[in-house]
């Protein structure tokens, strides 16, 4: 069943319907039928107003991804490094790409999506294993690179 009445209509409908609750009174008459159409319809505003949060939110994210990794293959191109697919429970599979960099200060590693894995095609597999380096103390062997 068509809508009987405009957007601009059922907003003007709604503004009136929010400030006459707002006052307790209620000017306006609206049927049982436009009631349950303005809730969906602001229900759906609503839905597409969190929709486009979460598309901008999932964009940023990438984004931030996007620029570690770049970081991560400049430095893969001044220490030993390699590339390698590396199963971790619960991740998705799109996300087994890895590069280990050998740094003077241990071994560091950074899982990237497959979306990604352009950046580091110059690499050759990695040869060695995983030290079972925590997030933790990877940053800490990057610091104490720093200071080097």
């Amino acid at each position: 069943m068509a809508l009987r009445v405009s957007r601009a209509e059922l907003d003007a409908r709604y503004d009136a319907l929010v400030e006459a609750i707002a006052k307790k009174s209620l000017p306006i008459q609206v049927s049982n039928q436009e009631w349950f159409r303005a809730g969906a319809y602001f229900a759906m505003q609503k839905t597409a107003i969190e929709h486009d949060a979460l598309v901008n939110m999932e964009a940023r994210k990438d984004e931030a991804y996007l620029e570690r990794n770049r970081l991560v293959a400049l430095l893969s191109t001044l220490f030993p490094a390699g590339r390698a697919r590396t199963a971790i429970d619960g991740w998705s599979e799109d996300w087994h790409g890895c590069v280990y960099i050998d740094l003077p200060t241990g071994q560091a590693s950074w899982h990237y999506h497959d979306s990604q894995a352009y950046l580091f095609a110059h690499l050759p597999e990695y040869q060695g294993e995983w030290d079972r380096h925590t997030t933790e103390q990877k940053y800490e062997r990057i610091s104490a690179l720093v200071r080097v």
